[in-house]
């Protein structure tokens, strides 16, 4: 996996709505940069394991990804309560559910 910063000069911007302070600030892709990624994600796809895992696989896949969020629960409600303005009371409430 490899992770670019956008080329554009274009920025978007990302307030609090409760106090209108500044969360953060990320450069905006252009066309060039969306075509390279839907290509890398498609070329990954038919490549990579995914495409050919089981239901079981892409469940434990999953199950594992629920678990990292479980485990960052505290930080990634924390990024959210700035993002959307909420109250902190409401900073638990970020759930995944498995099926």
């Amino acid at each position: 996996m490899q992770f670019l910063a956008g080329s554009s000069a274009d920025k978007y911007s990302v307030y609090n709505p409760a106090d209108d302070s500044l969360v953060g600030e990320i450069n905006l892709a252009g066309p060039e940069e969306v075509d390279a990624a839907v290509a890398a994600a498609r070329e990954a796809f038919e490549t990579g394991p995914w495409s050919t895992y089981t239901g079981a696989q892409r469940a434990a896949a999953m199950n594992k990804l629920a678990d990292l969020i479980d485990a960052n629960t505290d930080e990634l409600a924390k990024a959210e309560v700035q993002a959307m303005g909420q109250v902190s009371s409401s900073d638990h409430v970020l759930r995944v559910h498995s099926y």
